[in-house]
């Protein structure tokens, strides 16, 4: 729906409850922090994002494995979140795709 700051603000209050309930290495709570980096990349907040999706992937490889469905989620958040920082806004993929698909119908 597009409230994007309110939603970094639940996640941020469901993170701190959990970590002081649960624990910092409860499951429960690393998707929290998951969930809470998806938000802020949202917003924009793509440093603090990028750390929480580090820390998260390092927490769920110790503790849930290597090839968790929850630790290759968190992986494929980072990588993403790692190449769309490193592209200009004009040039992500979709504009790519889009483009290129406009060029394919112009030449059927």
């Amino acid at each position: 729906m597009g409230e994007h700051a309110q939603a970094v603000r639940m996640h941020r209050q469901t993170l701190e409850d959990r970590t002081r309930i649960l624990g910092p290495e409860h499951p429960d709570t690393l998707a929290s922090r998951h969930n809470l980096a998806l938000a802020l990349t949202s917003t924009g907040e793509q440093a603090e994002a990028m750390d929480l999706l580090r820390r998260t992937l390092d927490d769920r490889v110790r503790i849930l494995g290597d090839e968790h469905t929850h630790t290759l989620s968190t992986r494929n958040a980072l990588e993403t979140a790692l190449a769309m920082s490193t592209q200009r806004p004009q040039s992500r993929w979709w504009h790519w795709l889009r483009r290129r698909n406009a060029a394919d119908s112009v030449i059927r």
